[in-house]
């Protein structure tokens, strides 16, 4: 990742222990979602670096951050590549530049604790999109943690759903 310009993803194998996991902990907050896939998110240099500085001295919180998609996310397993060109999309948009405050609301970024409490926020024509990041915070989350830095989140997976 020290290297990396742009986002590198990766499709998951159902084998692979990082895939294992993620399922295990999604499935046990959404039992009857169908799982399409599930990508590995090696996110660029600039936005790594920044996270990884602060990570020294803050508890990291595994967190799921729902999201909008304008295209079909699914597209994402086999392409590799974000698809809309817009930053209405907010699946293709967090792959290309990670969390950012000015696509916010409320001028704050939102993780759930839970994909549970993250599906509230996805939306989709066919599949549905959650990404997994790790969330620095010295508060420990409960049902949601809120930020006021892009640096302190990191997302390392998406998990693409129906």
């Amino acid at each position: 990742m020290e290297t990396l310009t742009s986002t590198k993803i990766t499709s998951l194998s159902p084998n692979d222990l990082d895939y294992i996991r993620v399922h295990q902990r999604f499935k046990s907050s959404l039992p009857q979602v169908k799982i399409q896939g599930i990508l590995l998110l090696q996110m660029p240099k600039h936005i790594f670096a920044a996270h990884n500085a602060l990570r020294k001295n803050t508890p990291v919180h595994g967190m799921y951050h729902g999201t909008k998609s304008v295209c079909d996310p699914g597209n994402l397993i086999t392409r590799k590549t974000p698809i809309c060109k817009s930053n209405a999309c907010g699946v293709c948009g967090i792959i290309r530049q990670g969390n950012k405050i000015s696509y916010s609301r409320d001028g704050q970024l939102w993780f759930g604790g839970s994909p549970i409490i993250s599906n509230g926020y996805t939306g989709g024509l066919v599949n549905k999109a959650i990404f997994c990041v790790d969330v620095l915070s010295s508060t420990p989350p409960q049902d949601y943690l809120t930020i006021q830095s892009e640096a302190n989140a990191l997302p390392r997976f998406l998990v693409i759903f129906q």
